[in-house]
């Protein structure tokens, strides 16, 4: 009996024997194999150039690395580092759902490469992120060329199953993930910079620092997992300007430290990058626009003169669109309503690349959504946007309203703000900021497109409120929406035009006063709206002025207070909104000093407005079809508010 005991320990004995045989040849594989720039040595270890080459000259080359940019959106992408002996066929035979992005950092002459070959890794990583700032995947995976490495946190050591689990959700909820879960090396503690008894890399560490993050103290310890392969997303490497990033890359470039000490002084600086943003409250980092790649789209005021507008044919394409919308929504990633009101946002469309039926569901989806938001739409160019608004009707042309300096986009609207505008915010009350788009024309704008080309960071400010016209029309007594559907209220362009002589810009076309229903009729939905905003309606037609002026304090009330009828988008740079002027007000919001903010619109005109009895409810609408209980808007009884 005693012998059983015995033998299982020899048999697991062997076991492990075996385990550690096979561990050691592959790492020795991937030793031989390691490429001299990326993070493929041990402690202390370093393998030069010349010998990199020398043991990967059997390598296989891939015919093209250049990334697949011109796909409708860039969701995941593999940004790696290599030499030009390195193998990265593994990387085209395993891992096909990626876009690869293969930085040749010793080939001057490849698809990509990068300006020197300083830094290892690390100057392939910034130059994809500076090149791609306006226009970066979702996720981004910054990883070296080869298979095997001894820092690949796998048992095998091999970077395919690495890849294959990543969870993409977790790094787009995180923004910043670290390839490597095992502390060593580089935790508890690898760097003390402030150390007296600094060795290695230790030594530059502080001094580089303080380049690197010339307001930050530098800290006293340093630890994170090693080895520069991480995976972040958009919205992280966003939060910081495109200037940090080539402010790294030109330390880099400019740095006489060895290769090695320069990179890893970087490869132990990627987490602070990334996931330790110094959080400062109601402060955000402040983008500097040195050169801006949108001048040409910066406001001008052109001092001509157009005749009055005249009567044009509309024919609304939201007609032809599916009832479901499934030309535009089948190609889509991801949908998803902000409520049940008003406000829906679109993943995977790119807007400039619509199909004809495509764009027709997207108008039948603005009419029913109020309002909707695509991000990330780097190919969506002002002569793509306007483009769209013209299958959608003829543009409308802005009379008082900046331009952008570009000729020949006079019916492009710019809104532009930057850290030299004055504060507006005590010139106008709440209340008046709230309008929906020259609703004084005798054709005021249906769908309208709004693009941020620059803006403040996640947090800085800057949003844009919509409320719902449907869900203000629903608000109301069946009482007091019978007696507002037979009225017509007067939309007046002179304040507007008056304002914009006061600071000495042109008028380009005499302000008008129009007269529309105050209840119309979408002709795309067959619901009716307000239509009523506090930014252009000076008074109601056919009534004493105190009960114009009741009224109005009222419907100002309903749009302004009536958090339902509301959705609020942050925005981030290259995202648009395109909502349906006829039914939907909007509001910008200031407070977002010193960040420069960037966007043009473009507006078709729609139809007359009219207002039609026969014209539905959206919200009976909705309550028949979802079975939902008739709303109650009897005020007369009483109960117990909670929150």
């Amino acid at each position: 009996m005693p012998a059983f005991p015995i033998r299982r320990r020899r048999a697991g004995a062997a076991q492990i024997l075996i385990i550690v045989v096979v561990l050691s040849l592959v790492l020795l594989y991937n030793l031989r194999s390691a490429s001299g720039w990326a993070s493929t040595t041990g402690p202390g270890e370093e393998i030069d150039a010349s010998t990199a080459t020398a043991v990967a000259a059997s390598a296989v080359s891939v015919p093209s690395n250049t990334p697949l940019q011109s796909s409708p959106r860039r969701e995941k992408e593999l940004v790696v580092a290599s030499l030009d002996s390195d193998d990265v066929s593994w990387l085209y035979d395993n891992i096909t759902d990626w876009t690869k992005n293969i930085y040749v950092v010793d080939n001057p002459a490849a698809n990509l490469t990068v300006p020197v070959n300083k830094g290892r890794e690390s100057m392939a990583y910034l130059t994809f992120i500076i090149d791609n700032y306006s226009n970066l995947p979702d996720v981004m995976v910054f990883m070296h060329s080869l298979r095997y490495q001894w820092h690949n946190d796998e048992p095998m050591y091999d970077g395919i199953p690495i890849l294959r689990n990543l969870r993409v959700e977790n790094i787009q909820s995180r923004g910043y993930v670290n390839l490597r879960c095992v502390w060593v090396i580089g935790c508890p503690a690898e760097m003390h910079p402030l150390s007296s008894t600094t060795k290695g890399t230790e030594v530059f560490y502080a001094d580089a620092f303080k380049e690197l993050f010339p307001d930050t103290p530098v800290p006293e310890t340093v630890s994170v997992s090693c080895c520069a392969q991480f995976a972040a997303s958009s919205w992280k490497v966003l939060e910081r300007p495109k200037a940090d990033y080539e402010r790294y890359r030109d330390w880099l470039r400019n740095s006489t430290l060895p290769d090695y000490d320069s990179g890893r002084i970087m490869e132990y600086t990627w987490h602070m990058i990334f996931a330790a943003v110094a959080y400062e409250p109601g402060r955000t980092a402040v983008e500097t626009h040195d050169t801006y790649e949108h001048d040409d789209l910066r406001p001008a005021f052109p001092d001509i003169r157009w005749d009055p507008l005249t009567e044009v044919p509309y024919l609304d394409r939201g007609l032809y669109g599916h009832s479901k919308f499934r030309n535009l929504l089948d190609a889509a990633t991801d949908v998803f309503d902000y409520n049940p009101k008003i406000g829906t946002e679109v993943h995977g469309i790119n807007l400039a690349k619509l199909t004809d039926a495509q764009k027709d569901d997207l108008a039948r989806l603005i009419a029913t959504r109020g309002v909707v938001f695509f991000r990330n739409q780097a190919d969506f160019d002002i002569d793509a946007q306007r483009e769209l608004g013209q299958y959608f009707g003829k543009l409308h042309k802005h009379a008082t309203t900046s331009v952008p300096r570009r000729a020949g986009l006079e019916d492009v609207h710019v809104v532009y703000t930057d850290e030299k505008s004055p504060d507006q915010r005590p010139v106008f009350t709440p209340t008046f900021l709230w309008h929906s788009d020259v609703t004084y024309e005798i054709q005021p704008p249906s769908y309208t497109s709004l693009k941020l080309l620059s803006g403040p960071p996640r947090g800085g400010g800057g949003d844009t409120l919509w409320a719902s016209q449907y869900a203000a029309y629903d608000t109301l007594s069946a009482p007091m929406q019978k007696y507002l559907e037979g009225l017509t209220a007067l939309h007046s362009a002179v304040t507007q035009a008056e304002g914009s002589r006061a600071v000495g810009r042109p008028v380009r076309r005499d302000p008008v006063t129009t007269e529309h229903p105050l209840i119309r009729t979408n002709p795309v939905t067959g619901w009716k709206s307000l239509f009523f905003n506090p930014g252009f309606v000076t008074k109601i037609v056919g009534i004493p002025k105190a009960e114009s002026d009741a009224i109005m304090g009222y419907l100002n009330e309903i749009i302004i207070t009536t958090k339902e009828l509301h959705v609020r988008f942050q925005w981030q740079k290259n995202d648009v909104a395109f909502w349906d002027n006829r039914i939907s007000n909007h509001s910008a919001t200031y407070g977002f000093a010193p960040h420069r903010r960037h966007a043009v619109r473009v507006a078709c005109h729609g139809e007359r407005p009219v207002f039609d009895p026969a014209g539905k409810s959206q919200e009976e609408e909705f309550n028949a079809r979802y079975g939902l209980p008739k709303v109650n808007k009897d005020g007369s009884g009483r109960s117990n508010y909670n929150d």
